[in-house]
């Protein structure tokens, strides 16, 4: 056998070793595809897109049942923020509910993990294959991720049929925005969403405040040095956004809805 059909044979064989090494690599993500004396690093979620986005929607008598969100557009609102991105959604009942439902109602997404860094130019194969089989078990522990979030939204949405469709007023029918405003002005400045990259407030109301006569809609409600995105449907009182500059008054809800689902989150 002369040298040039050695060469070749030998080309050959190593070629097919890698193809079969890779292939190895490609299988379904969720299962065991890496040997177990390639362990996978700690893997961080630091890069992932977070967003805090709140809702204060008015359940009150005074909003019109068509400004009112249902149980199926909680459902889609969930989904889009599964879709395109992670991190925390909080509910808040504009009205007089009864005094245990005053508070924010927390829905948290977890978020992806990072995929490994790219490997420097001039890798060796022996390098390139662990690193690309270590990734594809990364993206298939995020669609496991994502799936874990995509099944939480049935519980939530009991959580938001029981204390945010289910509104009753605690006596007579007000609307209370301030007690709202606080809580968001608390959470929209509380530390630990310091390092989400986006945070959105809708207020679903019209901003008529009948509660009490202490509190007025005819100056800035919000406090923060975050840069907010705020969305608003049916409010009439825009002198209480003069200080966001990234506002907008949107038609319905249909409207925030799809805004939702073409959300890039950057």
């Amino acid at each position: 056998m002369n040298n040039k059909l050695q060469s070749f044979l030998y080309s050959l064989f190593l070629i097919l070793l890698v193809s079969v090494f890779l292939d190895s690599c490609t299988m379904n993500p969720q299962s065991a595809t890496c040997p177990p004396d390639i362990p996978l690093p700690k893997l961080t979620q630091d890069n992932a897109c977070k967003t805090l986005m709140v809702i204060a929607e008015d359940r009150s008598g005074s909003n019109n049942d068509h400004n009112k969100f249902l149980e199926e557009d909680y459902k889609n609102i969930f989904t889009a923020f599964n879709t395109k991105t992670s991190g925390m959604v909080a509910v808040t009942v504009i009205g007089n509910p009864v005094p245990g439902e005053k508070d924010l109602h927390y829905f948290a997404f977890s978020s992806p993990y990072d995929s490994l860094p790219p490997l420097p130019a001039g890798v060796t194969i022996d390098e390139l294959g662990p690193h690309r089989c270590k990734n594809k078990r990364i993206s298939g522990m995020n669609d496991s991720v994502s799936a874990a979030n995509a099944t939480k939204i049935s519980e939530y949405l009991e959580a938001i049929k029981k204390h945010v469709i289910g509104y009753k007023s605690n006596g007579k029918d007000l609307t209370d925005i301030s007690t709202p405003v606080e809580h968001i002005n608390r959470i929209i400045n509380e530390s630990v969403y310091g390092s989400y990259k986006n945070i959105i407030v809708l207020f679903l109301s019209d901003g008529q405040h009948d509660f009490s006569k202490s509190f007025k809609t005819d100056h800035p409600l919000l406090n923060t040095n975050r840069n907010i995105v705020l969305k608003t449907i049916g409010w009439k009182h825009p002198e209480a956004f003069s200080n966001i500059s990234n506002k907008e008054d949107m038609e319905s809800k249909e409207s925030f809805i799809n805004y939702l689902n073409n959300f890039n989150c950057n």
